[in-house]
């Protein structure tokens, strides 16, 4: 890996974590939140009530993530105009207001509709073995405020942090004067998606594939086929998912 991308990548890695820790810790309270409510919703009403709770928290997250969108795409874009020797643009942020309103609607009713299915699951699951009402509560609390909400809030944050990093570097890149190429770079580990892993897209794949500012990535399939994406943590569940890979941004003329 040549050594501009090595720094890129290590770079790009670090940041990454230090936005995500944040993210975390914020998606982790509100979900151990939700977890009391929606107890507290099925002892008072049952399922219907619990699910209402958790409705009702769609607009908390939403809040959530234009935070964690907004902090992100600020971040990476100045990381971006950085590298690029571009000025500073004084409304940038106005001009990705409308991605990020957009966005944390979106996966704030994703988030929701995972915690409601959660939800129902338990419910089911306690009805047939026998749970009383107060014993389902308090699954309810588990499955949604527990032991499993840490590793979910991670998810949440590496995604989400992921997202908002590669828009707000693509954002910043597109007021460039300059006749830029996209270059998706891949972090060469144990993580890194790939087919012959048994993993629905391969990013492996991925690494140093080269287009222009306005054409997508297509990213390989198991299935044979492609998925037509505009950047690394955009595209379907199992594409974007915990996804690492980054972007260079690089004049056309620049010899590989």
């Amino acid at each position: 890996m040549p050594m501009q991308r090595q720094t890129h990548v290590a770079v790009w890695l670090r940041m990454l974590a230090q936005q995500e820790i944040r993210a975390a810790r914020s998606a982790k309270k509100l979900l151990v939140t939700q977890g009391k409510a929606t107890k507290k919703a099925f002892n008072e009403g049952g399922q219907l009530k619990a699910e209402q709770a958790i409705r009702q928290g769609h607009a908390t997250w939403v809040r959530t993530l234009i935070a964690v969108y907004t902090v992100a795409i600020r971040n990476f874009a100045e990381y971006t105009q950085e590298q690029l020797g571009m000025k500073s643009k004084a409304n940038f942020l106005d001009l990705v207001a409308g991605f990020i309103s957009r966005e944390a609607f979106n996966k704030a009713t994703y988030i929701t509709g995972t915690s409601i299915e959660l939800a129902r699951n338990a419910i089911i699951s306690g009805v047939e073995n026998g749970l009383s009402e107060t014993e389902i509560a308090k699954q309810l609390n588990s499955v949604i405020g527990g032991g499993l909400s840490t590793s979910r809030a991670r998810t949440i944050a590496r995604t989400e942090v992921h997202n908002a990093a590669t828009f707000g570097m693509q954002a910043q890149a597109e007021q460039s004067e300059q006749l830029l190429i996209r270059e998706w770079v891949s972090v060469h580990d144990e993580r890194t998606r790939d087919i012959d892993k048994g993993d629905q897209f391969s990013h492996v794949q991925m690494d140093g594939v080269r287009v222009g500012m306005d054409e997508p990535f297509a990213v390989p399939n198991a299935d044979g086929s492609v998925e037509l994406i505009d950047r690394p943590g955009e595209g379907s569940p199992g594409n974007a998912i915990n996804c690492r890979c980054t972007l260079l941004y690089v004049p056309q003329d620049t010899e590989f």
